[in-house]
Formats: C-alpha cells, structure tokens, sequence
C-alpha cells in the first residue's frame, strides 16, 4: 500500500467545495499511486508559531465533510483519512506521525513541516495563498466524555469516516461503537459481500486509532438495533447522520423506558454544502458491494503457470447461473469453455481407466444392468448423507477430468480457457488456474430456480445447497464474482467488465 499525507493550511479547505476538489486532485496527479491519503490540517497561525491549535466546531467540520465528500467524487477507491489527534491540542506526538508508515508527504509550505516528517520524500504544492483568506468560526462544539455510534460499517467509506470522525471529535476519553452482527444483514442487498464481522471489526478499529489513538474505543458487535446505547448508564450523547436521525431518538425512548438518563443527540449532514445528493448517491456500503462485481479482487495466480492458455476456472452453487455466464462468455474471441460436469461423464465411460477405477473400489453393483455402463444413480446412492463417501469418489473422478480437460486445452491452444466446473473448488483446481470466477445468487432466490428447474420441493432444493460450499466459502476464493440476481442485461455487463479488464491484463 502507498500512503502520503497532505498537510495543509485549515483555511485552502475553507474556501469551497471546488477548491477542496482541485487540492485533492492535485495530490493524485503527483502521486497517482497513491491507495491512502492522510491529511493533517494546520491551524493558519503555525505558518510562522507552532503554539495554536486547530480548534473542533462546526465549521472545522464542514471542512471535514468537504474533504471526504470532494475525494469520493474523484476516486472512490482512495482511502482518504483525515487525521484528528491534533485537533484541540498544541502539540503533535512524534510517535503518532511516525506510526502512519508514509511514503510522501505533500504540502502548501515548505516551512511548517512537523520534524518526525521532515525526512520523507516532499512535494510542495501551489495553491492560492492562504494569507488572503479568512479564518471560518463555527458554532460551539459540545465534547462528552462517553459518546457511543452503531452501524453495520461494511467496506468502510466516506459516509462512514464522517461518522466516526464526528463521534471522535466529540469524545474525549471512550467511543463506543456497536457493529451489526452478520445474522441481522441477511436481507441486505447483496448480503453474501458483506464483510465479515471481525474484518468488519478489524478495519474499524485500524482507522480510529490512526486518527487518534489517544481515546480509547469499545468495539462491540450487537445483534439487535441498539446494542450497548440502551443498557450502559455511562454513555452520555450518540452521534447519527440526519438521515438516521430517528434511530437515535429510538435509543431515547427506550432509556426512559428502563429509567437510563437521555442522551445528548447530534448529527450531521452527509452531504457537503455545494454538493448535490445526487452526486452522492452512491457513497454506500451497497454501492461498494455492487462496485465488486466482474471486478478483479486479488492479484491472478500467474507466477509459476504459463500465461498461454490462460486458464480460469468458473463454478457457483446450484442456481447461481453459471450455465448462463458460460454460454455468453463462449462468445467471446478465441475463447475455449468446457462443462467440465459434462466432461465427467465422458471420463468413466466403459472402458475408460477410470471406468476400471470405480468397478474396482464399489463393485459390479454401479453398473447398469443393461449397458454396463456406470450407473450415476447408484454411485449417487452409496455416497448420499454420507461425506467420507463423497470425498471418496471426487478424489477418484475429478483428479481423472482435470487431466481430461487440461489435455483438450492443450491441443486445442485457446488465449483462454475457461473450465466449468461445480465442484472445481472442493477438487482442489484452483493451484492449477490462473484465475477461479465465481457465480452467486442469495439462497432463497437460488431455491426458487431449483425448485422450478427440477421440479423438487424446497426441501429438497435446500437439502442440495447444504451439501455444497457456501457463497461466503466460494466468494472467499474467488478472484472475479458474479451475481445473476437481474435481468440478463445486467449479468452481461458484469462479465463484458470482466472480460476487458481480463483482456488488459493479458
């Protein structure tokens, strides 16, 4: 990971949305690498006096929102994090700035430099002088010594660092944050994505206590809407976006049902002053789940394979379309697909090793008694509810149409190659393709297609989807995910992303 620090005159923020905008656009076209940005804003008087803190109010907030607000509106992958340690404090801990791990630091003047960072790597930059602008006073700012916060904070984003940082500002020795546990997100929108609770818990944790390390925060999961906020008598404000407001007047209500002081309630708005709602749409844990899909999530397993042909392996659970994402990518220019499922049983015809491999270990019992051929129903009998039994026979099957498989790819010499498989993760493909891409749909939706399909009760349908790998398993190892939840249009605009972001790396 690449980080820089911007640090900066309080004031160059003031000025406007617009201006924020080019400050942070400026950042990114000298250090376009850059993954985190921090910025450490300077109060305007330790241009010359190292004495003056920059103060907490409303107006340093704003500040806050524009920042966050104007560098999601250029990149919505970069990390910005503004840092708040030395807000209300005259001095900066050396150990604090020596913590951040920085490659860069990129400022408006060259004279104020903490010394911990004068070391690194500078950029100066140009901006409008701060001398000829005025120094914005906001309102009060309330601090508590106990503030409490709550949400599900998946893929932390811009919306949720105004949060944090707001309830950072106005704590002086605990935050408490409840995070949603995963049983309540099961409704959510593209739930299978959610992080898991202790990243979810980890990447929290790791962003607080880089803005400021020197309050303490109790992380907390909570499996109901107001976790900790309605039992512990020493909280004594919350802090909610507008657009969550009434949560927070819930939490009041249920206090005084169980005789607990109200809390002070502040919030904030989430947009920033020139910005339109529009434009801020898509700051949401839902639009960084969509923003996955047909994306490359983890570098390609590449370093040892040949890069011709280039092998990716597509699986998915019953029901998660992975038939259809097959047939559109065959469609694509000097691409090879095998249905790996079809090619198994070509692989134990009469006659064939593996043929004598399965007569061998179950006997003359799995042989139609017409054709001699192997009977998959009775295969299918002896290892039913029994998963010793099917370990057992995909490691005699499946090892036999790898090798199948990888033969017709060699001689046939495909860019790329894309091998379907349903149990290609539990047959331990994945060391031999560059890439796994995986298909998913919610469970209900993927029992109301089997259910539809086959013409099998929901029992049974939920009785095949136990047997199998989660989504949360597959997705934990895929490099490309899908979902066919939409209409066809929508799934083939997730594998035409895929495929040119496929064709540029090749």
């Amino acid at each position: 990971m690449t980080a820089g620090l911007l640090h900066i005159d309080s004031r160059l923020v003031s000025q406007s949305a617009s201006a924020t905008f080019s400050i942070v656009t400026k950042c990114l076209e000298h250090r376009p690498s850059l993954d985190r940005l921090y910025v450490l804003l300077r109060h305007p008087q330790n241009n010359t006096s190292k004495d003056v803190a920059v103060s907490a109010s409303s107006s340093f907030f704003e500040q806050l929102t524009t920042l966050y607000n104007q560098a999601f509106r250029i990149s919505s992958t970069l990390d910005l994090r503004v840092l708040l340690a030395n807000v209300n404090h005259t001095s900066i801990s050396d150990q604090w700035l020596s913590s951040l791990d920085l490659q860069v630091v990129l400022q408006d003047t060259p004279h104020s430099l903490p010394a911990v960072l004068q070391s690194l790597p500078a950029v100066n930059l140009h901006f409008a002088s701060p001398h000829t602008l005025e120094t914005t006073h906001g309102a009060k700012w309330t601090v508590y010594k106990k503030v409490v916060i709550g949400g599900t904070f998946d893929h932390l984003h811009a919306g949720h660092k105004l949060l944090l940082s707001n309830a950072i500002l106005r704590c002086s020795q605990c935050l408490t944050i409840g995070v949603t546990r995963q049983e309540m997100l099961e409704k959510k929108r593209l739930a299978d994505l959610i992080q898991p609770l202790a990243v979810r818990q980890e990447r929290l944790r790791g962003f607080c206590q880089e803005v400021n390390p020197f309050i303490d925060y109790n992380i907390v999961p909570i499996s109901d809407p107001f976790g900790p906020s309605t039992v512990d008598a020493d909280l004594v404000a919350i802090v909610a976006s507008e657009e969550t407001l009434d949560g927070a007047r819930a939490v009041n209500v249920e206090r005084a049902r169980k005789g607990l002081k109200e809390l002070a309630v502040h919030t904030f708005p989430l947009n920033d002053v020139e910005g339109s709602t529009a434009d801020l749409r898509t700051i949401s844990s839902s639009y960084a789940r969509q923003q996955m899909l047909g994306r490359l999530l983890k570098a390609p397993n590449d370093k040892v394979l040949p890069r011709r042909p280039y092998l990716i392996g597509i699986t998915g659970g019953s029901g998660s379309g992975k038939t259809s994402i097959s047939k559109y990518l065959a469609t694509k220019p000097d691409v090879m697909v095998i249905d790996c499922d079809k090619v198994a049983h070509e692989a134990y015809k009469k006659g064939t090793a593996l043929y004598h491999r399965l007569v061998q270990e179950y006997g003359q019992s799995v042989l139609h008694a017409e054709t001699g051929e192997i009977a998959r129903r009775e295969i299918g009998r002896i290892v039913f509810g029994n998963e010793e039994a099917r370990k057992k026979l995909n490691s005699l099957i499946w090892p036999a149409v790898r090798d199948y498989c990888l033969a017709n790819v060699k001689e046939s010499n495909p860019k790329v190659a894309f091998l379907d498989a349903a149990l290609l993760l539990e047959a331990g493909w994945a060391d031999a393709l560059h890439e796994i891409w995986v298909t998913f749909v919610p469970e209900e939706e993927a029992v109301k297609r089997i259910t539809e399909r086959d013409s099998v009760t929901k029992e049974e349908a939920l009785r095949r989807l136990h047997t199998q790998l989660s989504n949360r398993q597959r997705i934990d190892q895929a490099h490309v995910i899908f979902s066919t939840l939409w209409d066809y249009s929508v799934t083939h605009a997730q594998v035409d992303r895929a495929w040119q972001e496929l064709t540029q790396r090749l």
